[in-house]
């Protein structure tokens, strides 16, 4: 049997063929439903070569093998001496018999894995992306003046680093539907609507747009990320729903066209906008939090920065924000926040380099928090740290927090918009020569407690060596 060493050493950390009560397959997975969970060693399945990842489910344990799970199954139930059953569908959620009561915590943790999976294959993408926007920065005339920004060299660097984050729905389109298996064409052909020239230009130039008679939120979706994972999650839905009542002989004709008729208007009217509309009411509801917290206000904002980055409700703050720093010239609650939250995003990363035992992790973790600091680009410490280990996101949640409340405390205030990379320090001097230093403490305090923080809590490095990110 070609899979009879992995089956065996599967057996044996489960429990022994004895502690199993039914075994099932679907497209990708070994699902078992077993007698006694507590038998389980789930380090040394772990550590199984040829299991890509383990998946507790309540009564069913589901290892992901891939596509030749079947001849696994099979070298499988012969060795544990068990009856072979019907092929299970991966998407079906109304099998009963394999679910469990999600807690609140299971089900943010659930998020989280479906967000970090769809984004943390196009993590070299943003690595790349980010350092080349920080040597554009580097060189540029706020930093060592070497080029200028009207030079050619800097317009180069200036869209080939921004390519790997602007284009960024299309790329997140293939990803998705590879996640959720469904066709990546149609996934990139959604992510795509979102960012086509003509959309972008109506958004700029603020016009009405409207769809069926019903208007169209006028937002940027470059760069964003939930947007596409949603509509792609639910065009795979539809897709399956179209595998099993089309026929045959036109299903590859109009399976794609009749998905992309109705995904396109349900997009742009419901799916895409909802983060902006959301983002709009946590705005509110923020500010109204620093008029009667007043620095606890600060911290909650700076606390929930990355968070709101990650689903791009960040913009309707920014906007909001940016909007007072022009009318009355200063602002002293977001952008003082939000500097303490990039910080503690830096802090986070050098506190992964300095704990990872992996010599590539450690390069990436001091990689991530340079491009922070210097190209102040988030998305690849987000998506290849904070998602992924779960652990340093609450770090630097907490970083942030305590960074903000200082600022908050001391009232610092930002003069001048002076960008977010670590230059734009100098946007708050002003007329009180302590202002910029209070900042400069807020942001150390954000990113030495993110840094401790990410330390000792620690990460799984182990569980996520094996995980599935197709």
């Amino acid at each position: 049997m070609k899979y009879e060493e992995l089956c065996k050493e599967i057996i044996k950390e489960i429990g022994g063929e004895t502690n199993i009560k039914e075994a099932y397959h679907c497209m990708t997975r070994l699902r078992l439903v077993l007698k006694n969970k507590e038998l389980v060693d789930f380090n040394g399945l772990n550590k199984i070569e040829g299991i890509l990842k383990v998946n507790d489910m309540g009564p069913q344990l589901q290892l992901i093998i891939g596509s030749h799970v079947s001849e696994v199954y099979n070298d499988f139930c012969s060795i544990a001496n068990i009856k072979k059953e019907t092929v299970v569908d991966e998407s079906d959620t109304d099998d009963t018999s394999y679910k469990q009561k999600l807690s609140l915590k299971d089900a943010l943790l659930n998020i989280l894995d479906t967000v970090s999976g769809c984004v943390v294959p196009l993590l070299p993408m943003f690595i790349a992306g980010g350092l080349i926007s920080m040597i554009k920065v580097i060189l540029s005339p706020t930093a060592l003046g070497v080029i200028e920004t009207s030079s050619e060299l800097y317009i180069f660097l200036d869209f080939l680093g921004n390519s790997a984050f602007y284009f960024l729905p299309i790329m997140l389109g293939y990803t998705t539907s590879k996640k959720f298996n469904s066709n990546p064409a149609i996934g990139m052909m959604l992510g795509a609507m979102l960012i086509h020239p003509t959309f972008i230009n109506i958004v700029n130039a603020g016009e009405e747009f409207s769809l069926l008679g019903i208007s169209v939120s006028l937002v940027n979706y470059s760069s964003s990320v939930l947007p596409t994972i949603m509509l792609v999650w639910i065009a795979s839905y539809l897709e399956k729903f179209f595998d099993r009542n089309l026929p045959v002989s036109i299903r590859s004709l109009l399976k794609p066209f009749l998905t992309v008729l109705i995904m396109a208007p349900l997009g742009f009217i419901v799916i895409a906008p909802l983060g902006s509309t959301v983002g709009k009411y946590i705005a509110d509801i923020l500010v109204t939090a620093t008029n009667i917290l007043g620095p606890i206000g600060n911290s909650i904002i700076a606390a929930l920065y990355v968070p709101l980055v990650m689903t791009g409700m960040h913009v309707t703050l920014f906007t909001q924000f940016f909007f007072v720093l022009l009318t009355e010239g200063t602002e002293s609650v977001f952008f003082p926040a939000v500097f303490c939250a990039t910080s503690a995003v830096a802090g986070m990363c050098i506190g992964f380099a300095l704990k990872t035992k992996s010599k590539s992790n450690k390069s990436l973790g001091f990689s991530f928090a340079m491009t922070q600091w210097f190209a102040a680009l988030t998305e690849p410490a987000i998506y290849g740290i904070a998602l992924k280990y779960k652990k340093p996101f609450i770090a630097q949640i907490i970083g942030a927090a305590c960074g903000g409340l200082y600022c908050g405390i001391m009232k610092t205030t930002l003069y001048t918009a002076s960008g977010s990379t670590i230059f734009g320090i100098v946007g708050y001097i002003g007329e009180n020569s302590m202002n910029v230093v209070h900042q400069c403490i807020g942001m150390g305090i954000a990113l030495v407690v993110a840094a401790v923080l990410t330390y000792i809590l620690g990460f799984d490095e182990e569980m996520e060596s094996n995980r599935d990110v197709s």
